[in-house]
């Protein structure tokens, strides 16, 4: 009777264990997985010199920069660590200068004193884009009209 007690307790103690690395394992700081993003934007077939690519999602909002028609350091905690996996839209806005949002009137957005993105796609919810984010590396392309 004595084992069967002893067993018991291990198998309680062993259970407990399970548990506990059961809920540490994964994730534990409660971020959601990401997965790299790379591509390219064009606007009217030529690549777009500099800009802003943002990743909208129930989850969680991803940020990115355009460089020479290149999505660069796409951000979701830390810098270029990537986007939640999943589906999102996305709005693509010209990169501004921070010294002219200064002398912005007031109500005027900050994109329309650079027409190197047609407007259309300055918001996820009117742009029309749209990505789907798996894990591991993702090549991405975006062709914007100004029509």
């Amino acid at each position: 009777m004595s084992k069967l007690k002893s067993l018991s307790g291990i198998q309680l103690l062993s259970l407990s264990l399970l548990i506990v690395l059961t809920t540490m394992s994964g994730c534990g700081d409660g971020r959601i997985p990401l997965g790299k993003v790379n591509g390219v934007v064009n606007v009217d077939g030529k690549p777009l010199g500099k800009g802003q690519i943002v990743f909208v999602t129930d989850s969680r909002r991803a940020f990115g920069s355009i460089e020479d028609g290149k999505i660069v350091e796409v951000t979701t905690y830390k810098s270029g660590d990537g986007v939640a996996i999943g589906k999102h839209q996305v709005s693509i806005r010209p990169k501004v200068d921070e010294s002219a949002m200064m002398s912005l009137p007031t109500g005027k957005s900050p994109f329309s004193l650079d027409e190197s993105v047609p407007e259309k796609y300055h918001k996820a919810s009117t742009s029309g884009l749209t990505a789907e984010i798996s894990r591991g590396d993702n090549t991405l392309e975006f062709n914007l009209s100004s029509e």
